[in-house]
C-alpha cells in the first residue's frame, strides 16, 4: 500500500519526520521531500559525536536560477546533490525555512502491515512514529521496553519571540510513588491521554538505558 503524509505546522521550525518507505527500499531519501523549497532552506540531521555532543549535518534547498547548482535541490555544504541519500523511517530532521515562515512538507512511501521493532541506544534521538499516524506514547499500539524512571521526549515549538522551546514528557514508574501506574506523564505529573505530535512530527526520545519500541501497523 502507498500513502502519503503532510506535515502541515505553523510552526517555522519544526521536525519533520520520516514515516514511510520508498518502494522496495528501507526510508526514503531527500528527492522524496515534496514541497515548494526555497533558496537555503535547511534541514538538520543530528548524531553524537565522539565526546558525547549533539552536532549537525546541515542541507540546503539551492535552485539553479541563482547559479550555484545546475538544478533544484537538496545538496550538501560543498554543493554536492544528496537527492539519493538515504532518511531512515522513524527519524527525524529539522526543517527550516529560509523565509522564517511555516511551510509544508509531504513525504510519500509505502506503508507496511508489518510491526516496526527499533533499539535505541543512543541518550539523544530524533525520532517520529514510524507510521503516519499522531504520537501517544502511551497508546497500546506501542510496546517499550527497557525505560527508566524520567527518560524523555521533547516536542519543539516556537514560542513568540520565535525562540525554540520545547515540551517534555517524562516516564514515571508507580514504585517510586509519585504516580499510580508506570507510563508517560507531562511535567505536571498528568498522564498523556491525547497525542502530542502530528501527523509527520518528530521530537527527541531521551533514554537514560537502551530501549526497544515495537509499533503495530495501522494497516488492517
Amino acid at each position: 500500500m502507498v500513502g502519503y503524509a503532510t506535515l502541515n505546522n505553523d510552526d517555522p521550525n519544526v521536525m519533520l519526520g520520516i514515516q514511510f518507505n520508498s518502494i522496495n527500499a528501507s526510508g526514503v531519501t531527500f528527492k522524496d521531500i515534496k514541497g515548494e523549497f526555497e533558496e537555503e532552506d535547511t534541514i538538520q540531521i543530528a548524531y553524537t559525536d565522539s565526546d558525547g555532543l549533539i552536532q549537525f549535518d546541515e542541507y540546503f534547498y539551492f535552485t539553479a536560477d541563482v547559479g550555484m547548482v545546475d538544478e533544484d535541490g537538496w545538496y550538501n555544504g560543498d554543493f554536492e546533490s544528496v537527492a539519493d541519500t538515504s532518511l531512515p523511517r522513524g527519524a527525524a530532521m529539522w526543517f527550516m525555512p529560509s523565509s522564517g515562515a511555516s511551510k509544508d512538507a509531504t513525504i510519500s512511501g509505502e506503508l507496511s502491515k508489518e510491526s516496526v521493532v527499533r533499539t535505541f541506544t543512543e541518550p539523544n534521538n530524533m525520532i517520529c512514529a514510524s507510521f503516519p499516524v499522531p504520537f501517544n506514547p502511551n497508546s497500546t499500539d506501542y510496546t517499550w521496553e527497557g525505560l527508566t524512571e524520567e527518560d524523555t521526549i521533547q516536542v519543539a515549538y516556537t514560542d513568540s519571540d520565535g525562540l525554540i522551546q520545547f515540551n517534555e514528557y517524562f516516564y514515571f514508574t508507580a514504585d517510586v510513588g509519585m504516580v499510580d501506574e508506570d507510563g508517560w506523564y507531562d511535567g505536571n505529573f498528568e498522564k498523556i491521554s491525547e497525542p502530542i505530535a502530528i501527523v509527520g512530527q518528530g521530537f527527541w526520545f531521551m533514554p537514560q538505558g537502551v530501549v526497544t519500541l515495537t509499533e503495530k501497523s495501522p494497516v488492517k
